[in-house]
């Protein structure tokens, strides 16, 4: 377990430190865009993260599971994986390019070639993270994806700054991508062999097909709410839109990066450690999520106008609701499925998520505009958690009482609450909303572990004497 703690800090470490790069990204373009410029901009990162999103299938996440599975089979998972995507990127550039006309039907500019070429460039050779994963080296994938969201940042924020050009942004954005896929070709071409194994490959198929109709259903089920505001509303509220739910990648950075850390342990083990190493997992995700939660609820509004700029204000009730997601993917009913390689009911849960989404949405749209996506989303992925958490109850014989350690999330949940008023003492204070954001949120984060580091509970007392023991 000490080695997993450390392997996940590392790499929690290294996700955090992309994302704090990633959202710097915006921060600066809505100051150097106006608020139409920073709509297009997002109009193409809508288009080019829903269509690779789709066309990548989960295809280059499947060495996590074979390598960790089947090591002496490693030049055969990275082979696979390549050739696999190499299809699917001609497949889907063919694909763009056929539908240009319809794209661009629904577009306020022409972006059709430079989408096509991001899309080739961003889905080949794009495993490298996955393989190190699957070997266990977190560090590698530390170096990788922290030099990646740098090189990509700087790229995209000096262009801008010089040209103030959307479009140079969007080829310096592909520029990015070339180099990625060159940089990886080279780096593991010792992996690459010239021949396929068919047994293994149908293996792989097995895993990856449910897999990646998932996450496309997934992609589009998260995406499709930026297009109808797109499409209706204009590139204007796509900015608001994508500035309100522009925080969700937060929960994902820290989730992420326990379950890539833990599912090549969760493989390898049996069903009963498998499903002990997934509670201890949401322990510690609720016990560090929940907390963010409730600084982020409270000073929304402060988050916003500092990160965003005043003009993006009217993003705060977006950005309140999709916040609701941080509690929701604490329970994370997808790994214990993944490890019993049953990825055949992320298809059903997709499907019960997607419907619900839409439906939500267009009878809500008239009513409440802008508000009905994240409502209808949120709906969505409550239905979806909850339909997950039922098969796993069922696959792995056990009862709603033992799915998680309800003992220790109630603890964790009771010292958030009780630590909560200090974060409203602020409207006694005179100092700047930011000063009060920092002062007030710290004294509550203090509050909270003194409160909950008395309840005992052992994975948090874990945790915290590996973060103590990194600072000594």
């Amino acid at each position: 377990m000490a080695s997993i703690v450390k392997r996940t800090f590392v790499l929690v470490v290294c996700r955090i430190m992309n994302f704090g790069v990633i959202i710097l990204s915006p921060i600066f373009l809505v100051r150097i865009f106006d608020i139409t410029a920073y709509g297009q901009y997002r109009e193409f990162v809508l288009y080019y993260f829903l269509l690779s999103g789709i066309l990548i299938f989960s295809i280059q996440v499947n060495p996590i599971y074979f390598i960790s599975k089947y090591p002496d089979k490693e030049k055969q998972s990275i082979t696979h994986t390549a050739l696999l995507l190499f299809i699917v990127s001609i497949l889907g550039c063919g694909g763009i390019y056929l539908a240009k006309n319809l794209i661009l039907s629904k577009t306020s500019f022409d972006f059709i070639l430079p989408m096509i070429l991001y899309v080739f460039f961003y889905i080949n050779m794009e495993y490298y993270e996955s393989y190190y994963l699957g070997k266990k080296r977190t560090d590698q994938v530390l170096y990788f994806s922290a030099t990646r969201a740098i090189i990509r940042l700087g790229a995209i924020l000096v262009v801008a700054s010089i040209t103030r050009s959307v479009m140079a942004v969007i080829w310096t954005i592909v520029a990015v991508e070339a180099v990625k896929c060159l940089f990886v070709l080279v780096a593991t071409r010792k992996l690459l062999i010239p021949r396929v194994d068919i047994p293994f490959l149908k293996e792989q198929l097995r895993y990856i097909i449910p897999l990646g109709s998932s996450t496309a259903i997934t992609r589009v089920n998260s995406d499709v709410a930026k297009l109808v505001v797109s499409a209706f509303l204009g590139t204007t509220a796509l900015a608001i839109y994508s500035i309100g739910n522009y925080q969700v990648p937060m929960i994902q950075v820290v989730r992420s990066s326990i379950m890539d850390v833990l599912f090549p342990e969760m493989t390898q083990a049996n069903e009963s450690d498998r499903i002990n190493l997934w509670k201890k997992a949401t322990i510690a995700l609720c016990f560090m999520i929940f907390p963010v939660f409730v600084i982020f609820f409270r000073f929304a509004d402060t988050v916003i106008v500092t990160l965003f700029t005043e003009k993006y204000i009217s993003a705060v009730p977006i950005f309140r609701i999709y916040l609701s997601l941080m509690l929701l993917q604490c329970f994370d009913m997808a790994s214990p499925l993944r490890a019993m390689n049953k990825n055949k009911y992320f298809v059903a849960g997709d499907i019960i998520h997607f419907i619900i989404n839409i439906a939500l949405i267009f009878a809500l749209f008239r009513f409440i505009g802008i508000l009905a996506p994240p409502i209808a989303y949120i709906s969505g992925m409550l239905s979806f958690t909850l339909f997950l958490a039922y098969k796993v109850i069922v696959l792995y014989n056990i009862s709603v009482k033992q799915i998680v350690k309800w003992r220790g999330i109630m603890m964790i949940l009771l010292a958030c609450t009780v630590s909560s008023p200090i974060l409203f003492a602020d409207v006694i204070s005179s100092l700047h909303p930011v000063i009060n954001a920092i002062v007030f949120s710290s004294t509550y984060l203090a509050v909270y572990l003194f409160i909950v580091t008395k309840f005992k509970i052992e994975e948090i007392n874990m945790i915290l004497s590996k973060f103590m023991n990194k600072v000594r």
